[in-house]
């Protein structure tokens, strides 16, 4: 049996790491964003509630808010890492 392990890495100095996520609930979506740093920081988060979407529109949806977001901290060196 293979067992996998996943864990979280830093991004190199100076860059901000977005970690997304989406959930799906029966009539809605969750979507979820965590900026860290290089030394694993948590810097922000937000979340919210959206009309429930696909799996796979709710994380597009994530990654281009986190896009967002990022933009509007005026973050110019980012990394976007979603499962």
């Amino acid at each position: 049996m293979v067992q996998l392990v996943t864990r979280w890495s830093p991004p190199p100095p100076e860059f901000i790491k977005l970690n997304v996520d989406a959930a799906i609930a029966q009539n809605t979506s969750a979507l979820a964003v965590v900026a860290k740093n290089e030394q694993g920081a948590v810097l922000k988060g937000w979340s919210k509630i959206m009309p429930k979407r696909s799996p796979i529109a709710a994380e597009a949806e994530a990654i281009l808010w986190a896009l967002h977001l990022a933009k509007g901290e005026n973050w110019r060196k980012i990394i976007v890492e979603s499962d």
